[in-house]
């Protein structure tokens, strides 16, 4: 799971003594949880939209936020479990090898406005009698092939390339841009929260 925790400074708990111990735990835990909820609001939504490519509305879904409370002063940002699938090598980069035989790369086939293979997709081009999987005799690219020309047999189209891994550069500076706006937001965050604690 892709996590940040949000935690308070020594400072603001070194100066937690005699009445302020009742009222502080209240204000830092406000605090921390506006503080996750501008990293979320204010930089790692946004930056779905500005660093990936046609996010889909799921991806869009992917920041979650934990509060925090007064007898545990830490929130936390996290990618959801699912989308961290793939999130994962957006933000760290890296290798990513098939669940099963083979990634399925769109080639020559068409794709939706994310970019995206639609679900169906590769079951309705293998129901056309002009369309095949394999490797083709001549060729080394596994995948799925469409012939194209009279009697479709005088030239083979790529529609679909089966990979062994893809190769991912960082693009989602998902740490970054969190830690940013923490250190933007916290202390005005806290300055509020205790004026909400002594009222």
């Amino acid at each position: 799971m892709l996590t940040i925790k949000q935690t308070a400074p020594n400072s603001f708990k070194k100066s937690m003594n005699g009445l302020a111990k009742k009222q502080m735990p209240f204000a830092g835990a406000m605090a921390l949880t506006r503080t996750a909820w501008d990293m979320k609001k204010k930089e790692l939504d946004p930056a779905l939209d500005e660093h990936l490519d046609r996010p889909t509305p799921f991806t869009k879904k992917a920041i979650r936020v934990q509060g925090a409370t007064k007898a545990h002063l830490v929130a936390y940002v996290r990618v959801s479990p699912l989308q961290a699938r793939y999130l994962r090598f957006q933000i760290r980069g890296g290798t990513r090898t098939p669940n099963k035989k083979a990634l399925l790369l769109p080639v020559g086939q068409n794709v939706n406005k994310y970019g995206n293979m639609p679900r169906k997709a590769v079951g309705n081009l293998l129901k056309s009698p002009k369309v095949f999987s394999g490797v083709p005799h001549g060729r080394t690219q596994p995948g799925i092939y469409k012939r194209l020309g009279p009697k479709g047999r005088k030239q083979l189209k790529l529609m679909v390339s089966y990979e062994k891994k893809a190769t991912y550069k960082k693009r989602f500076p998902f740490y970054s841009l969190a830690e940013r706006q923490a250190k933007r937001s916290f202390n005005n965050n806290l300055l509020a929260a205790k004026r909400e604690a002594r009222r």
